[in-house]
């Protein structure tokens, strides 16, 4: 996995000099922003990756799962992940999470907490958001159809768009 990983980042950044990604006490750390946008092949990433900025992965159609202990310094573009199905509950953001289109994603953390926005938008298999989601900007649910309800404790310091069921 990680070898494969490596070959990816060399492939896609080898234009770079030194690499973006190293490896150190247990974490692998990006210092600015990684973009896998559209790498299709793309099924997951390594446990214990660091990034400080962004972290792009809209339409990578394979990506099946997000690694654990992810953090993110400031935004994470998850947009038309089709095959991703949950978030992992050690997630960190550190502003935007933007998961448009993610079709399949049923699960969030338990305890999300988005320092600016959250952007759910026709994430058509999600049916609950986590009880204590909290989002300090916007929060956008429109497309989300099979979504049930809002939860008691949800927190949202801006607006809610909710989809048509839930209006």
């Amino acid at each position: 996995m990680i070898h494969d990983l490596m070959k990816l980042f060399y492939l896609h950044y080898s234009y770079q000099n030194p690499s973006p990604l190293k490896y150190k006490k247990g974490y692998w750390i990006c210092k600015d922003s990684l973009s896998f946008n559209n790498c299709v092949s793309l099924i997951t990433l390594p446990n214990n990756l660091k990034v400080n900025k962004d972290l792009m992965l809209e339409g990578c159609a394979s990506l099946i799962k997000l690694p654990d202990n992810l953090k993110i310094g400031q935004n994470l573009f998850l947009s038309n992940c089709v095959s991703l199905k949950e978030l992992p509950d050690s997630l960190k953001v550190g502003r935007n999470l933007y998961a448009c289109g993610c079709s399949s994603l049923t699960k969030l953390p338990d305890k999300l907490k988005i320092n600016g926005c959250l952007n759910l938008g026709n994430c058509v298999s999600l049916t609950k958001l986590p009880d204590e989601l909290e989002v300090s900007n916007y929060l956008m649910l429109e497309g989300c159809v099979s979504l049930i309800k809002l939860p008691d404790k949800l927190k949202v310091g801006d607006w809610i768009y909710l989809p048509e069921h839930l209006k």
